[in-house]
């Protein structure tokens, strides 16, 4: 358990003990710095200590480094519970896991962790410097990727190889180290990736043919089950080591140990030596309570996706503690308005999505199935119209035929009329009078006031019920956007969409479908769309809504 702050150094964490019970050092540095290089693979079967030699490798680090020199990625298949002791250090930058029944997840990891790179580039030519040695001390920490079960995350989503591939081609000069680790070798796999692996370890393998594979010799087939035994190769050499643990007690650092070794005496024994370093802590234990109290924290590269959908009221907060885009500040009457939010991974963010409402995007259509939250996509949308204009400025016309989801909004300022599918007359009388406001806006332009919504919960069942309204609408759309009208329309699918009318709809959205092929923005990332969680869905660009 001890031994890291005697030999180990920056980037040189130590493992255990090689031949003759010297310490094994893992040095991470370049060849040309008297390292291993960057990036490696670990292998090793069910009980032979993998988990525990990656937290121990995690712990070294975290001995030696703040976040303000090294951070750590961590991405784990399955559950997280190799990397679970770390949550929350201001060291980890991100951590990733249950890949294993998302595959839209996985590509979100993948796009989180090539946007990175892409930032460390940009730091790099905005200091005019080809590789992080060159920055100034402080400038950008260091970056350590750990892929935990590597080789099933890739026969699940084989494509991960090539974010792999990309930290393995650029990591060294941005300062970007990759560890993949895994139960088994599928070495089919890692082609492109094996080229940029400068060390590899082998604890006990499933067989010989597999420790070949991984570290050339057979050897690590015949390892002990005990765990923790394993061989390293690098710099053409393959060495023998035990690792050390991370739940053995820890030994203080030089600099916190005591002086003189002060004995006690018991009456019923013999005397004993007590120093008092770790206070009966383990490796891990203390590693991350000093990690905890390190001044500074990693930059993100990692948001989770959210669990739920936003309130009304949290997004209108967030806009106004944004700079520049204060939710009162924007111009113009085709105002942006929030209705939830929208998942940027290569931003590294998730922002409020906008609804922008000017121009030729002054139309919506919003589609999804049953249940998905088609009516209460649209009530949000009616709300944050309310919040963003007073009565004389914005007027809703509604018309809802979808369960009475929008029959709340009657107690709006800004309603002017509300008709239910129980009232088919007062359906009819709602959607010819905002024909007949348009037809008097072009008579008169002078009589033109605020800007009037007419929003239909339901086109599927209008067209059922009220099949000659379906005209009347179309007609609305076609004219009134230039007159300050807009149409505000939800379906169950867009085939449930005239075309005419599906042209005029500038702005889209789209929830869960009953059928993801049916999608007209992006049918793979619409089969992605969970079931079970309405509001859920994409925006008009493909990407996840929340």
């Amino acid at each position: 358990g001890g031994g890291a702050d005697d030999v180990g150094g920056p980037l040189r964490p130590v493992l255990g003990r090689g031949g003759a019970g010297t310490p094994l050092v893992l040095d991470l540095r370049e060849p040309g710095e008297g390292g291993v290089g960057p990036h490696g693979l670990l292998v090793g079967a069910t009980g032979s200590g993998k988990s525990e030699l990656l937290r121990l490798l995690v712990c070294r680090l975290l001995e030696r480094h703040g976040p303000a020199e090294l951070c750590f990625a961590f991405v784990d298949f399955k559950g997280g519970a190799t990397f679970a002791p770390f949550d929350g250090l201001p060291q980890v930058a991100a951590s990733i896991t249950n890949l294993e029944d998302d595959a839209g997840l996985v590509e979100r990891a993948q796009t989180a962790l090539s946007a990175e790179l892409a930032r460390r580039q940009r730091v790099l030519r905005a200091h005019g410097v080809a590789s992080i040695v060159d920055l100034p001390s402080g400038t950008l920490p260091r970056l350590l990727v750990c892929v935990d079960e590597f080789s099933e995350l890739l026969a699940q989503e084989p494509q991960t190889i090539d974010v792999l591939t990309q930290i393995g081609r650029l990591g060294r000069s941005l300062g970007v180290h990759l560890l993949v680790a895994s139960q088994r070798l599928d070495e089919g796999r890692i082609k492109g990736l094996d080229a940029h692996l400068s060390y590899r370890i082998a604890l006990r393998t499933q067989g010989a043919a597999e420790s070949r594979a991984v570290i050339g010799v057979p050897d690590a087939a015949a390892l002990p089950m005990t765990p923790g035994h394993g061989y390293l190769q690098a710099a053409g050499a393959v060495v023998r080591f035990v690792a050390d643990r991370s739940t053995a007690a820890a030994v203080a650092p030089a600099s916190e140990r005591p002086g003189p070794v002060r004995r006690w005496a018991h009456a019923n024994g013999p005397e004993t030596d007590r120093t008092a370093g770790a206070d009966g802590q383990t490796v891990l234990e203390q590693a991350t309570r000093r990690a905890g109290r390190r001044p500074g924290r990693a930059r993100p590269i990692w948001v989770p996706p959210p669990q739920r959908s936003p309130r009304l009221d949290e997004l209108v907060d967030d806009l106004a503690t944004r700079p520049g885009r204060g939710y009162g500040s924007v111009a113009g009457q085709g105002a942006q308005v929030p209705i939830g939010w929208v998942d940027l991974p290569e931003r590294q963010a998730i922002e409020p999505y906008l609804v922008d409402l000017s121009g030729g995007r002054g139309h919506v259509g919003i589609v999804g199935a049953t249940r998905a939250g088609t009516s209460t996509a649209l009530r949000t949308l009616l709300l944050a119209l309310a919040l963003r204009h007073t009565p004389e400025e914005a007027a809703f016309f509604v018309v809802d035929l979808s369960g009475g989801r929008l029959s709340a909004l009657e107690a709006l300022p800004h309603t002017a009329a509300v008709a239910t599918a129980a009232q088919p007359e007062r359906v009819r009388a709602t959607i010819r009078h905002v024909a007949a406001l348009v037809r008097s806006r072009e008579d008169d332009p002078t009589s033109a006031g605020g800007r009037v919504y007419l929003a239909v919960d339901g086109l599927t069942r209008l067209r059922a019920d009220h099949e000659d309204l379906e005209a009347v609408v179309l007609d609305v759309a076609r004219r009134g956007l230039r007159l300050g009208v807009h149409v505000l329309c939800t379906a169950l699918r867009w085939l449930d969409v005239r075309p005419p009318l599906r042209d005029l709809l500038g702005t889209r959205l789209e929830l869960r479908l009953g059928d993801p092929v049916e999608s007209e923005i992006d049918r793979r990332n619409a089969a992605r769309v969970p079931r079970g969680t309405p509001g859920r869905g994409l925006t008009a660009e493909g990407r996840a809504l929340y």
